[in-house]
């Protein structure tokens, strides 16, 4: 019951301080909304300084590759919650456990992040100013909450397996 409550927490706490750090950052800014289609710059040949162009930028494309990489998480994630339990080593550690935790909020945060996105995308097609920084602090809050979770749990699983072999009781396959 401890390595699921601290899994469950590990995410929370990571959506929290990711969201407070973009929060500071858009305000630091001064920005009270964002858009989704900003103005293009262009860096010229001579010179540092770039230029702010009249023409804006298309958020369909890259709306695409956000949500093809949370899919992407979503699917590696689950197979992975399918597969660990399957592991033949002698002594599951509470770690297993922990990293199941893991990878199911990382699910459940890139399916919550494809949905804001996506809501909040169609939402600022009719009333741009709607995208506050609030609102964009939590997609990138949940985002990456779920691909930090994802790397945690890959990390650990790795670290784990890896003591398994080095302690013999995994022998790795030849």
């Amino acid at each position: 019951m401890i390595t699921i409550s601290a899994g469950v927490v590990t995410a929370i706490v990571l959506v929290l301080i990711i969201r407070k750090t973009a929060i500071h950052a858009f305000r630091s800014q001064g920005w009270t909304y964002l858009s989704f289609r900003p103005l293009k710059w262009k860096t010229p040949l001579e010179g540092d300084a770039p230029i702010l162009l009249d023409e804006q930028v298309e958020f369909d494309a890259r709306h695409g590759h956000y949500l093809r990489i949370a899919e992407v998480i979503i699917t590696l994630s689950a197979a992975s919650i399918a597969f660990i339990p399957q592991l033949h080593v002698p002594a599951h550690s509470p770690l297993f456990a922990y990293c199941l935790v893991l990878l199911g909020e990382s699910v459940l945060l890139s399916v919550v992040f494809m949905f804001l996105l996506t809501y909040f995308y169609e939402e600022s097609l009719y009333a741009p100013a709607t995208y506050s920084i609030n609102r964009a602090s939590w997609v990138n809050g949940v985002g990456f909450g779920g691909l930090i979770c994802f790397g945690i749990a890959y990390l650990l699983l790795a670290c784990q397996v890896g003591w398994a072999v080095a302690d013999g009781a995994l022998t790795p396959a030849k």
